[in-house]
């Protein structure tokens, strides 16, 4: 029997993903493609209710897509 991974962000990876200036590429188009949308959207407005907004979609792309999102999941707990 195969194990999940669960793959979860809280909101202080979220912000610090958002706020990251520097190059992150990762394996996953979707995730590249979310981040730069979700960036864009924290940047217009920096409120707690828009980063619990857009942790929850990152979650949600991470539940229906764990077994392959590890690795990038992986280098976003190490920013």
């Amino acid at each position: 029997m195969e194990r999940r991974v669960i793959v979860k962000l809280n909101d202080a990876q979220t912000k610090k993903l958002l706020e990251y200036t520097g190059s992150i590429q990762f394996k996953q188009l979707a995730l590249n493609m979310m981040l730069t949308r979700l960036k864009g959207m924290y940047k217009a407005n920096q409120t707690s209710v828009t980063l619990a907004k857009c942790t929850a979609e990152f979650n949600a792309l991470f539940d229906k897509f764990a077994r392959i999102m590890q690795s990038d999941y992986d280098q976003i707990v190490k920013l």
